[in-house]
């Protein structure tokens, strides 16, 4: 990570100077006009742009700490602009700044980028050649900005360090999207029998695939974690994840964390720490579910009892929100598909093809009716590339890399379980995802860096003892 030199005793003195100065002028400015909150946002951000060029892995953390706060809006009207929109805009200042660029040949040495690059351009046929190119416009602009996103975060996070602080910077902006509506009554509840949580996000089903990746970042720091402190900290945050998912009552979220819990029990039957891990991991898990069983049993199961309306068709009609899904899955998609087999109706504009007026709730659904076989094989080559990203670390072999290890573990977990989210909901341009696959080209560069670096010592080391060797057998001269 790099970071501008202050150890100049000038620059020094400059900067002391010029903080004396602008702080006498806004203090003469207060004393006269009084302040405003824009007059404060304004001073706060002067002071955010200091400490993060200086420190660019705040303003890495403070991007990864908004993501699960999707409705902080700066600007609302026509045009839309967050929090987290604004923060990822200004990593692509720092890239520059920084010099970071002169790691460009990571970015491009993946394959997992050219398969990013042709998913883009497919998109963008599929739009130019859609009915309504103007309603896809802003849907395409995002996509690009999530590629271009894990091009800057690939440039910017160069070291361990630097990731473990943005995930826990990731970590406490999931917590606090579930405690904001329920303690500051700020943020997304609704629903008809009971209430439903969507945090600072909105959606509930997405917010509880949100959730889904953060959980098994969130156990890796109670086992990664040195202080006891830390390790109580991850728990609590444990906790509140698992509650949070249970709070959406999303169905397809709940089964994704089942399908989550179980996958995790089989990657613990194996490794050398599984008894130390198990020994951990069961209790929180027994005290989560007898917590969740306590407050939450009868209406999440209530919610879950509705998936017996899928044993036959007619039975389905019976619920708004399953009858929907299956039309869509089994009706609308192949009609759809058979029509516009290569290039698709172009981004969400399945929306006015369809009764509903909403998208298909399936994310692979969405992307084959939204940008055909052109921009499907793509999307489906970069989940399997950044799955393949991931096992590679997991497999890895020394004991340098065991943090890497750890996290690629928890990402693969997460991964896996917000992709099977993912059949009951359309996430092909959510942060989250193409968050969770930039990470995944983060670790995976992390471990090519250390691994070339542990090759470098290893030759060097080699070297020394050529030299040694040939200096302790050296004839003697008289």
């Amino acid at each position: 990570m790099q970071r501008s030199n202050i150890n100049n005793v000038n620059i020094q003195y400059l900067l002391i100077f010029s903080g004396i100065l602008v702080a006498g002028l806004i203090g003469y400015f207060i004393g006269f006009n009084g302040v405003s909150k824009l007059f404060i946002a304004g001073i706060l951000g002067a002071v955010f742009l200091i400490v993060t060029v200086i420190r660019p892995w705040v303003a890495i953390s403070a991007f990864f700490a908004l993501i699960p706060l999707e409705n902080l809006f700066v600007i609302e009207g026509s045009i839309t602009s967050t929090m987290t929109k604004l923060v990822g805009a200004y990593l692509v200042v720092l890239v520059i700044i920084t010099g970071s660029l002169r790691h460009i040949h990571d970015v491009f040495s993946s394959k997992k980028v050219v398969a990013m690059m042709l998913f883009g351009g497919a998109a963008t046929v599929s739009i130019m050649l859609s009915e309504d190119m103007s309603f896809s416009l802003p849907f395409l602009i995002s996509l690009w900005l999530s590629i271009i996103l894990c091009f800057v975060l690939v440039l910017m996070i160069r070291d361990t360090k630097t990731l473990n602080i943005a995930i826990w910077a990731l970590l406490i902006g999931g917590v606090i999207s579930i405690i904001s509506p329920i303690f500051f009554r700020f943020g997304r509840v609704s629903g008809y029998d009971f209430q439903r949580y969507g945090g600072l996000w909105g959606d509930q089903n997405e917010f509880a695939a949100l959730l889904l990746v953060l959980i098994p970042l969130s156990v890796v720091n109670i086992i990664t974690s040195r202080r006891n402190i830390y390790k109580i900290i991850s728990v609590a945050i444990s906790v509140t994840l698992i509650a949070g998912v249970i709070l959406t009552y999303s169905r397809g979220g709940f089964l994704a964390l089942c399908l989550m819990v179980v996958l995790a029990m089989f990657k613990l039957t194996s490794g050398r720490k599984r008894l130390k891990i198990l020994a951990i991991t069961v209790p929180c898990m027994i005290v989560a579910f007898a917590l969740f069983y306590y407050f939450f049993s009868e209406d999440i199961i209530a919610r879950m009892e509705t998936l017996k309306l899928l044993s036959s068709k007619d039975a389905v009609t019976k619920d708004a929100s399953l009858n929907a899904r299956y039309y869509f899955y089994f009706e609308l998609t192949p009609k759809v598909f058979s029509e516009h087999p290569i290039f698709g109706l172009g981004l969400r504009q399945i929306i006015f093809n369809n009764p509903y007026h909403y998208v298909t709730h399936n994310t692979f659904f969405e992307v084959l009716t939204g940008t055909g076989l052109l921009g499907f094989i793509p999307f489906i080559l970069i989940i399997f590339l950044s799955w393949k990203e991931l096992r590679t670390v997991v497999k890895a072999d020394g004991g340098n890399d065991y943090h890497l290890r750890y996290y690629a573990s928890a990402l693969e977990l997460g991964f896996l379980a917000y992709l099977f989210a993912g059949l009951f909901i359309s996430l092909d341009m959510n942060k989250m995802l193409w968050l969770t696959i930039s990470m995944a080209a983060v670790v995976f560069n992390l471990y090519r860096i250390n691994t070339g670096n542990s090759r470098q010592s290893g030759n060097s080391s080699r070297n020394r003892d050529h030299y040694n060797d040939r200096r302790l057998t050296y004839p003697n001269r008289v």
